[in-house]
């Protein structure tokens, strides 16, 4: 069970009442959004600094179905670097850590043909990427914009299919599955121990479940 000190120097729960929520609560959150629908109060007898009262809700749970994530879109564009770097940086950024990267064509001034690179990142690693990008990169500037990425809550499972166990991840929207994708890698992975076109082995994996 999740307790939290401060406020008053002693206890403030009973072993009888910390048992109640172990066994009846299924998730301890620091903040949640909520409709109050009933609320009771209990009054203790001891006289201390804070009012000695305990109060109960009974609300209804509205939080979002998606979850919303801080993260900085970092740019910046490239008019004179070969292919061969360009191809190779996408791999370093993203064995970094970064939560997304892209590549598009552009034309920059002067006519130039160039490349727009794009990487999404969390606020945290903000100045690590930026430094990777100047230090990877022939760029002398680097746009950074604070962004709000929603993103579906999401779970993982395990299903058995004629090639064995193969991942799924689900994502729910007001608790519900929507939409599910098979792991690519397990795709792959099956692909070329067993010698079949990728297709073959998606078309059948998705047969089965």
């Amino acid at each position: 069970i999740l307790v939290k000190y401060g406020g008053v120097d002693h206890e403030a729960t009973t072993p009888t009442g910390a048992a109640i929520l172990a066994e009846l609560v299924d998730e301890f959150v620091t903040s949640a959004d909520l409709k109050i629908l009933k609320t009771a109060y209990g009054i203790g007898h001891r006289d201390v600094s804070i009012p000695n009262i305990l109060r109960v809700n009974l609300a209804e749970d509205i939080t979002k179905s998606y979850e919303t994530e801080n993260a900085v879109l970092l740019e910046c564009n490239i008019d004179d670097l070969s292919n061969e770097v360009i191809g190779n940086l996408m791999d370093i950024i993203l064995e970094a850590g970064a939560n997304d990267v892209s590549f598009q064509n552009i034309q920059m001034k002067k006519n130039r043909p160039a490349i727009l690179i794009s990487v999404l990142c969390t606020r945290e690693k903000e100045e690590f990427f930026k430094e990777l990008l100047f230090k990877e990169t022939s760029t002398f500037g680097i746009k950074s914009i604070p962004i709000k990425k929603s993103v579906l809550k999401r779970k993982v499972e395990e299903v058995e299919t004629s090639f064995g166990k193969v991942r799924i991840k689900r994502g729910l929207y007001n608790n519900e599955v929507i939409k599910s994708k098979v792991e690519f890698e397990d795709v792959l992975k099956i692909s070329k121990e067993n010698g079949l076109p990728l297709m073959e082995v998606y078309k059948q994996i998705e047969k089965e479940i």
